[in-house]
């Protein structure tokens, strides 16, 4: 039987798995998501804004667990308390839940970020 898997945006498809390379896994074509979680190990892109607003979101590059992670408009940040998340308030040593898409220049687009409230 092929691999079945169910993507982040809902969508459902089947297929052979044509590579897996680390925790990376394209079926029939497509990249797969990936889930992991770990520690915060770097933060970028932080501090680098003119006269920064508290109302102006921060959409920092993370190391989580030795993995480049991405971090966009389109990133669902949220406390493990389900508080709003801004992403300047993210720092080395947080522990943090991750879901994306794994991208071939081998980093993970998050789609979603969750840190353990501190």
């Amino acid at each position: 039987m092929p691999p079945r898997t169910r993507g982040t945006t809902g969508d459902c498809f089947s297929g052979s798995l044509d590579q897996k390379q680390g925790a990376q896994l394209v079926v029939a074509g497509r990249n797969v998501d990936a889930t992991f979680s770990g520690r915060v190990d770097s933060v970028e892109g932080q501090g680098f804004l003119p006269n920064p607003t508290p109302t102006k979101q921060t959409y920092p590059t993370l190391y989580v667990a030795g993995r480049k992670v991405k971090t966009d408009a389109g990133t669902q940040m949220k406390w493990s308390d389900g508080a709003t998340l801004d992403g300047a308030l993210v720092k080395a040593g947080d522990h943090a839940y991750v879901e994306g898409w794994s991208q071939p220049e081998g980093y993970v687009e998050a789609t979603r970020l969750v840190v353990d409230k501190r």
